[in-house]
């Protein structure tokens, strides 16, 4: 699964990557600097996803215990995609940027209080549509940054949204 990690060190400004269904382990990787998109092949119904068979989707996790799956500088959109953050502390820390995700489904473990989906800070924009984020102990943590979030299902976090000089709709 070392040819993902490749093909999303690699992209240049503007590239299209998209996964087909099955499990894609990734290792850390310092930051997505360029405008790329992350689709999965097939649409994904959020709602639909059976957590005890992932591989029928397209499935991006980090291959061993780290602190974070991604760290995002820059305009990205991800699509389409099951990310499971069972093995990181943080699954995004966005720092500049337009950042979207469509039809995502980004779960955590169930026990980790600590855990954040998303941290944002600086200047940055996150818009998600048509996903379901659970099993964090913070969703959203949010720093002097916009966040849009439009049919998109929170549960099963200890905490929603935190916001401290944030903008949010």
């Amino acid at each position: 699964m070392q040819s993902l990690n490749i093909a999303i060190e690699h992209a240049g400004s503007l590239s299209q990557i998209y996964i087909p269904s099955g499990i894609h382990s990734l290792k850390f990787l310092e930051y997505m600097n360029e405008s790329v998109l992350l689709c999965g092949i097939n649409a994904l119904q959020v709602d639909a996803v059976n957590l005890e068979k992932l591989e029928s989707h397209a499935v991006i996790r980090a291959s061993d215990l780290s602190s974070m799956l991604f760290a995002i500088n820059g305009d990205n959109k991800i699509k389409n995609l099951v990310i499971d953050c069972r093995n990181v502390s943080i699954g995004f820390i966005i720092k500049s940027g337009s950042v979207s995700f469509e039809n995502c489904l980004i779960f955590g473990l169930k026990s980790s209080s600590g855990a954040e989906a998303f941290n944002l800070s600086g200047e940055c924009s996150l818009r998600l549509e048509n996903c379901v984020i659970s099993h964090f102990g913070t969703a959203f943590d949010v720093t002097s940054s916009t966040l849009n979030l439009v049919n998109c299902i929170i549960k099963d976090c200890g905490t929603g949204i935190v916001m401290s000089e944030a903008t949010s709709s």
